[in-house]
Parts: structure tokens; C-alpha cells; sequence
């Protein structure tokens, strides 16, 4: 398994690789925010791009929806302090195969319902929650100074 990373802005990275959707992280002030963690078994190439671009921890987490390829390496990121989606994605994970037999402690410990904004300045990360779109969970990402939106699979 190999996945590539590709500047798409300042700090901000397109990683691909293997089937299922990409993931993107950003490197910011406090730690790195991946946006998806692909398919099961995708969290070790995954945080090799990390460790290649930049010595910060992965910190946060956000899942754009609750398909496998959006949340399925979320088990990897033990060390992960937060882990956040809108709140019918929470709802869906926890019946997900992935998350089950000790792995619930994985799913999102921060929901939101409409919007969320995540730190501040220049590290500000909006969420958006439009209602049902591919998922009845869907979340559009913002990096509000990047001027850049992430939508998953919409």
C-alpha cells in the first residue's frame, strides 16, 4: 500500500492512492487535521505522508461522511485527540463493522448539527452541514484563510 500527497495550498495536501476516496491534512499552529482516513488498513501509508511532510502530531480528525473509504483507518490514529463529523454521521458510524469490539472509541467525540467552526485566525476550519446530500451526514469543510472547500464524495 503506497499513497502520494500533492500540495493543493499552503500546507494543505491532496493524499491518494489505492481505491476508496483520497484524504486531505493540513499542517496548522497546534498539529495536523487529516479529513478522512480512507479504507481499513490506510492509517500506516497515510501517516508515513504526514511523517514526510512535517514532525507535528495528527491532532484532529474530521469524517465528511461514514462510507468505509471516508472513515475506515480512523482505528490507527490511537493518539488522535479529537475526532469530529456532523451528528447523523456519529449516529451511522456506530453501526459500521469498523467500529465495533472495542473500536466505538474511534467514532467522532465532537458532533455538530448545522455549523461548527474549529480554531481560530488563520487555522480556522469551518463545517457545514446542508442536510441530506450522499449521506443524511454529509459535511463540507472550509479552510476559511485558504479561501479552499472540501466536500468528500459530493
Amino acid at each position: 500500500m503506497a499513497v502520494q500527497s500533492m500540495g493543493v495550498a499552503e500546507n494543505l495536501y491532496l493524499v491518494s492512492g489505492g481505491g476508496g476516496h483520497t484524504a486531505l491534512l493540513i499542517t496548522q499552529n497546534h498539529g495536523v487535521v487529516l479529513v478522512d482516513t480512507k479504507n481499513p488498513g490506510w492509517g500506516p501509508p497515510i501517516m508515513g505522508a504526514v511523517q514526510a511532510l512535517t514532525d507535528q502530531p495528527v491532532t484532529t480528525i474530521i469524517n465528511t461522511h461514514t462510507h468505509g473509504d471516508h472513515v475506515g483507518s480512523n482505528p490507527h490514529f490511537a493518539e488522535v485527540a479529537s475526532v469530529v463529523a456532523h451528528e447523523n454521521a456519529r449516529e451511522s458510524m456506530a453501526r459500521a463493522e469498523v467500529f465495533t469490539g472495542g473500536n466505538d472509541r474511534f467514532l467522532p467525540n465532537e458532533t455538530y448539527h448545522d455549523r461548527l467552526t474549529l480554531f481560530e485566525g488563520l487555522d480556522q476550519i469551518d463545517l457545514y452541514h446542508f442536510g441530506p446530500g450522499h449521506t443524511n451526514g454529509a459535511t463540507i469543510v472550509v479552510f476559511r484563510a485558504l479561501e479552499t472547500a472540501h466536500t468528500g464524495d459530493r
